[in-house]
């Protein structure tokens, strides 16, 4: 004869607005902003899984479009992040290297760093895992980092050749 046990099972609760699981391809495009507000143009993102993680640090992962030829804003973050690039071909500036970014390669960025995504000639999206994570419209998502054409990390792009 067999023995049953009962199991009960504790289950947390989130009671933050914030959701354990997302279909990223049910959410509306938002446009991203820097920390003054201004819009990124040509920068939009889905805000997808987020959650405590267990070191009471938000985790989150969101994806991230690029039209081509824009650039994130040379910044910093409070908390390090991967990327994983989905479709599309560009760079990743970190410090004083840029890195080829293009589907299926991933890359790690240490937030106190100064970086910047570049998009190529084609639409660039890619995946960002944040801890602690930023809401994709947060404009405390990130610090910016003036730009001196003097720098190593000064922008990809030359003044004047963001479009067209």
């Amino acid at each position: 004869m067999t023995e049953q046990t009962d199991l009960t099972i504790q289950v947390q609760v989130h009671r933050q607005p914030w959701k354990t699981w997302i279909n990223l391809h049910q959410q509306a495009w938002e446009p991203l902003q820097d920390e003054e507000g201004r819009e990124l143009a040509g920068i939009r993102g889905k805000t997808g899984a987020v959650a405590t993680g267990s070191d009471g640090i938000e985790v989150g992962l969101d994806l991230i479009e690029m039209a081509a030829f824009t650039q994130f804003p040379l910044h910093t973050h409070q908390g390090d992040h991967v990327l994983y690039c989905l479709q599309g071909r560009g760079g990743v500036l970190i410090g004083t290297i840029m890195y080829l970014f293009e589907a299926g390669r991933s890359i790690y960025i240490n937030a106190s760093i100064p970086h910047n995504v570049v998009a190529g000639g084609e639409t660039l999206t890619f995946l960002a895992w944040g801890h602690p994570h930023k809401h994709v419209t947060a404009s405390d998502r990130m610090q910016l980092v003036e730009d001196h054409p003097d720098q190593p990390w000064a922008s990809y792009f030359p003044k004047g050749e963001e479009e067209g």
